[in-house]
C-alpha cells in the first residue's frame, strides 16, 4: 500500500466543527452523553461514513463504558440537544436475535449522509436545559406508562393462574 498523499488522512476519522464544540448544546453534554456519541461515531466510522443508519444496542453502549442505567437518559439528552436522531426504536431481544435501535448523527459527514446540524438550533444554556428537561420528562412518562402496563399484565397473569388453580381443584 502506498503512503498517503500529503494533507490526506489514511484512516477513518470524525470531524467536529469548532462551532459545534463551542455551542450551548455541546456544553450541556455530560460525560456519559459524550461516551454515547463516541460509540455512535465509532459505528459511523465502521460503516466508512456511507450510511446514516447506525444500528447500536444498549449492550454496545455498555461495552463502550456508558452505565446501563444511564443509557436511556443519555439518548434522550443527545436527541433533545440535536446531536442524534432516532430513526427506528429497537426492542427487547432474545438469544441471538437482536433488534437494535437505529440512529443518525446529525453532524456526521460522509458520501451518502445528510448533515442537518440540528444542535445549532439550541440558542443558549437555558434553551438547552429546557430541551433536556422536556426530554427527561417524556422519558419518565413513557417509563411510568410502561410500568403501569407491566403491572397490569402481571396482575392479569396472576388472576388467570388463580382461576386455573380453582378449576383444577
Amino acid at each position: 500500500m502506498s503512503p498517503p498523499k500529503p494533507g490526506k488522512i489514511a484512516a477513518q476519522f470524525m470531524a467536529h466543527k469548532r462551532e459545534m464544540r463551542l455551542s450551548p448544546a455541546w456544553k450541556a453534554l455530560r460525560g456519559n452523553d459524550k461516551l454515547l456519541l463516541e460509540r455512535l461515531e465509532e459505528e459511523h466510522m465502521a460503516h466508512a461514513g456511507t450510511t446514516d443508519v447506525l444500528p447500536v444496542t444498549f449492550s454496545d453502549f455498555e461495552e463502550w463504558g456508558v452505565r446501563r442505567a444511564a443509557i436511556a437518559e443519555c439518548i434522550a439528552r443527545v436527541e433533545a440537544l440535536g446531536f442524534v436522531e432516532c430513526i427506528e426504536r429497537g426492542r427487547a431481544s432474545k438469544a441471538e436475535h437482536r433488534f437494535p435501535t437505529k440512529y443518525r448523527l446529525t453532524y456526521a459527514h460522509g458520501p451518502k449522509v445528510r448533515v442537518t446540524d440540528e444542535w445549532a438550533k439550541v440558542v443558549d444554556q437555558e434553551d438547552a436545559q429546557r430541551r433536556i428537561d422536556a426530554a427527561i420528562a417524556g422519558l419518565q412518562a413513557r417509563s411510568s406508562a410502561l410500568s403501569i402496563k407491566l403491572k397490569r399484565s402481571a396482575e392479569l397473569r396472576a388472576e388467570q393462574r388463580a382461576l386455573q388453580g380453582r378449576k383444577a381443584a
